[in-house]
């Protein structure tokens, strides 16, 4: 009879008791805490925040919804391998630790060719798309906004779905060689304009040999337009 009641003295008194109503965290539940926070440490992600994989430690353990708890990572996050600890805490007292760990990732949107395109096609808004790939699998280059990509040159052929970087694209050369030319001579007091032929190709702001066709002169001048190149003085 001692021992019996020896026996419920402890389970009252040293064994955590809750009610039936009493409503405890679950796997979905430390999910969330973990991808919320994750998110807000990770606001400079423009894009959307991918939870790949995920563990809790121990896996069955039971913490009440009304006890209130401390977050605490390993490091700080980031996109890959994230450790997070729990505290847990109820009338004062330390009721359960739990340990979660997450392998986090980024979906970005980035420029996708849409059609097959040639070396030296001009890109336009038809060609690409934005599309949302792993931020931890691209390169440093890749472009993210259309607008960088329209109205510029391939520099070799591309496939559908290659996602567009940087060094696959140029500006598209506005001035041929053999191409006539206005070239347009300007002084603080003064604007000349004088027919030319160009001796390069030039894109937008590309410094090139041009003839002057009046004086046979051969000078540098600055392209401003795919009609015009500019000398100053």
């Amino acid at each position: 009879m001692l021992r019996l009641l020896a026996l419920i003295f402890i389970i009252f008194f040293f064994i955590p008791s809750y009610s039936k109503a009493e409503k405890f965290y679950t796997y979905k539940d430390f999910k969330n805490i973990f991808l919320t926070k994750i998110k807000k440490e990770l606001n400079w992600v423009k894009g959307k925040i991918v939870l790949q994989q995920f563990r809790i430690e121990p896996e069955n353990i039971q913490i009440p919804k009304s006890a209130i708890y401390k977050i605490r990572f390993f490091s700080s996050p980031h996109i890959g391998s994230n450790f997070m600890v729990i505290t847990f805490y109820k009338n004062g007292k330390e009721i359960g630790i739990v340990r979660l760990w997450g392998y986090v990732e980024a979906e970005v949107p980035v420029v996708v060719i849409t059609k097959p395109l040639n070396n030296k096609d001009i890109i336009t808004k038809e060609d690409v798309v934005l599309k949302l790939k792993p931020l931890s699998r691209l390169p440093q280059d890749v472009i993210t906004d259309k607008t960088e990509a329209i109205g510029k040159q391939t520099k070799m052929s591309l496939k559908p779905g290659t996602i567009l970087r940087k060094s696959y694209i140029d500006l598209p050369i506005l001035v041929k060689i053999n191409q006539e030319i206005d070239i347009i001579a300007r002084g603080k007091y003064f604007v000349v304009k004088a027919k030319g032929k160009a001796l390069q190709n030039g894109r937008i702001g590309d410094v090139i040999k041009v003839k002057n066709l009046s004086s046979r002169k051969i000078i540098w001048a600055k392209v401003i337009s795919p009609e015009e190149v500019e000398v100053n003085f």
